[in-house]
């Protein structure tokens, strides 16, 4: 089987959960010590005037943090990989409207989209480390 294959056959056998904005803190504090240093793919998704745009803004890096700042209706996520230091990568998505989380069956990797009120998605893509990068 291709690696293709595979990972339509992946994607295929995961299922995708809404996360309440009530329970935002919860989860990311929970997902961020069960995946502390799993390899992540952060990508973004804008839309301007009708116009999309896509890039990567950090590939197969170490997931360090990610937080929700819901005072005061801010609705803000940060989002830290990388190593240490100077070489972390800080990503802030502001106004959040949607978290959906979406889990492989064998807990291998997961999705997170994080989607903004003007219709930004930023998405996590994140695998467990392999034996040679622990």
């Amino acid at each position: 089987m291709s690696a293709r294959q595979n990972s339509r056959k992946e994607m295929a056998s995961m299922s995708t959960h809404e996360i309440l904005r009530d329970k935002w803190v919860e989860f990311f504090q929970t997902f961020t010590s069960a995946h502390n240093g799993w390899l992540v793919t952060l990508g973004v998704n804008a839309r301007h005037n009708n116009h999309n745009t896509s890039g990567i803004e950090g590939r197969e890096l170490p997931l360090r943090d990610i937080s929700a700042d819901l005072k005061d209706k801010e609705n803000t996520i940060v989002i830290t990989i990388g190593g240490r230091g100077e070489d972390l990568l800080t990503h802030e998505v502001r106004a959040v409207s949607h978290v959906r989380f979406s889990q492989t069956e064998n807990d291998s990797g997961s999705i997170l989209d994080i989607e903004t009120a003007d219709g930004q998605t930023t998405t996590l893509k994140v695998s467990a480390p392999t034996s040679a990068s622990t």
